[in-house]
């Protein structure tokens, strides 16, 4: 007896969204937060459906699936709170909440040391942290700076709050209260990270740590690297760029660092990588 699929048979393949809700929620019970943050990423359908706020629970019983992971921090979403900004190789803040790349470090948080504490006369009452990942480059921050940083969004809306609430009484104590939640809740986070004992967060740490120690210890490798940023000015002098046009801002010469500062020879193909013009 063979099998023969008759003409009413659906030959279409089942899909993840055919299935029923009833068996959807099944399979959320033995996934983590990163799993469903993978599954909204495949297609629009299951972001509407994972995004929306009755979704709450199901990312709930997400964290419920690891082990010691605190409860989500109040005022955050459940699917803010498993993205932790960017994907990137510095480790997440508990304090402000995000995780940034270098670049976004640079752009977005700020130093707030003449801004926070009771004693100074524009005091704001922002979650701040004083994180080494934090630090940014560029003018204004040496090596010395210690924060505390924040970042610049919650830095104008902290300055928005205290000239709107300044005249209200007991406003002062209100705020401090909520920041005495937000720091109970990032010391909470911060023990979770650091007894993380296999973590892709340490391993990239490591990694970038080793990285840059091999560079600054290679005698080979630090010459490689002046060849290559004099032979990238040598080549953007041939295409008619000034030497006063090679002076960089702070946030140019970063990003200047990222194409430039690597050890790798100069080709053509690597010139034209970042799409470099000459002015007209």
């Amino acid at each position: 007896m063979s099998l023969v699929c008759t003409h009413s048979c659906s030959r279409e393949p089942q899909t993840f969204m055919g299935l029923p809700p009833e068996i959807i929620i099944e399979i959320i019970n033995f996934v983590t937060p990163g799993d469903l943050v993978s599954l909204c990423r495949t297609n629009k359908s299951l972001r509407r459906m994972f995004f929306r706020k009755p979704a709450a629970a199901i990312w709930r019983t997400a964290q419920s699936n690891v082990p010691n992971l605190p409860p989500c921090p109040v005022g955050m979403a459940e699917p803010a709170y498993a993205l932790c900004g960017t994907k990137t190789g510095l480790p997440p803040d508990p304090y402000i909440r995000v995780r940034l790349c270098v670049f976004c470090r640079d752009t977005r948080v700020r130093d707030v040391s003449k801004y926070v504490g009771a004693d100074k006369p524009d005091a704001v009452f922002i979650p701040t942290s004083c994180s080494k990942f934090l630090r940014p480059r560029g003018r204004g921050y040496v090596d010395g700076s210690r924060g505390p940083y924040c970042l610049r969004e919650e830095l104008e809306t902290g300055k928005a709050m205290r000239d709107a609430m300044k005249d209200t009484e007991g406003w002062v104590d209100q705020v401090n209260e909520h920041l005495s939640i937000v720091n109970e809740e990032a010391t909470q986070l911060k023990t979770f990270i650091r007894t993380l004992s296999v973590s892709d967060i340490t391993w990239k740490e490591t990694m970038i740590k080793a990285k840059r120690e091999r560079y600054e210890k290679c005698p080979f490798a630090r010459r490689l690297l002046a060849q290559s940023m004099l032979s990238v000015r040598n080549k953007l002098r041939v295409l008619g760029w000034e030497q006063q046009e090679l002076e960089l801002s702070d946030d140019l010469k970063r990003q200047w660092d990222r194409i430039v500062d690597v050890p790798t020879p100069l080709t053509e193909r690597s010139m034209l990588r970042p799409i470099l013009r000459a002015p007209t």
